[in-house]
């Protein structure tokens, strides 16, 4: 298994500080599909917490609906342009700032956010649905919960695991390292090559020719 990397410059991720632990915990939810990315699950969650008492605040990254009227203690940016460099340091510092990546996706095949999360050592807070399970580790970058999982379930995961704060800076420290050991380009860079070795010596001695099919983007 060959695991995507973040899509981040190492220059923005390998100094960034572990997110503090203010009094009012930081949300962030990053995905372009509201819908299938679970955007109303979140924001039920952000909601549910409010109903408790719990302090924190919601910042969402992505596509909203049309008729979205936010909460208070929500701040909504339809869209970080990463292509540029000052959506990247914007991007940047909403993940520096943030407590959990809030994101109770419908399905994905991997979801390369969660890796981003990683390099700020942001804990994922996700449903064990499709690939998911491969980038986020339960109890080591982030929590998996169950498909059908509610708002209610998941602000229970963020009250227990905020409120013991000696256990969530493990936490952090865990997600970040994760990213070091595992969630980037230059590890994956490294287990291709390996691979594309193994192959070609495989060629060489059974003198015959190989073709390596190739997905190219960007």
């Amino acid at each position: 298994m060959v695991e995507f990397g973040a899509n981040l410059p190492d220059s923005l991720t390998q100094w960034s500080p572990l997110p503090a632990c203010p009094e009012c915990c930081q949300l962030l939810f990053v995905g372009k599909e509201w819908g299938r990315k679970g955007g109303d699950l979140a924001y039920e969650t952000f909601r549910e917490l409010h109903r408790r008492q719990f302090p924190c605040e919601l910042t969402i990254i992505g596509s909203v609906p049309s008729d979205f009227v936010p909460d208070e203690g929500v701040t909504v940016f339809r869209h970080i342009d990463k292509a540029r460099q000052d959506g990247l340091e914007q991007l940047a510092q909403e993940y520096e700032k943030a407590n959990f990546l809030l994101l109770p996706t419908e399905y994905d095949c991997y979801g390369i956010v969660f890796a981003e999360a990683s390099a700020f050592g942001v804990p994922s807070l996700a449903r064990n649905v499709g690939g998911v399970g491969q980038v986020v580790r339960d109890g080591v970058n982030g929590f998996l919960l169950s498909p059908d999982a509610t708002a209610t379930d998941f602000a229970d995961v963020i009250c227990r695991v905020y409120g013991d704060r000696t256990y969530y800076y493990q936490l952090r420290c865990s997600a970040k390292k994760e990213y070091q050991i595992r969630l980037n380009w230059t590890r994956w860079g490294e287990m291709m090559e390996q691979i594309f070795q193994e192959v070609i010596r495989e060629v060489k001695m059974k003198e015959s020719h190989v073709y390596i099919p190739t997905y190219i983007i960007n």
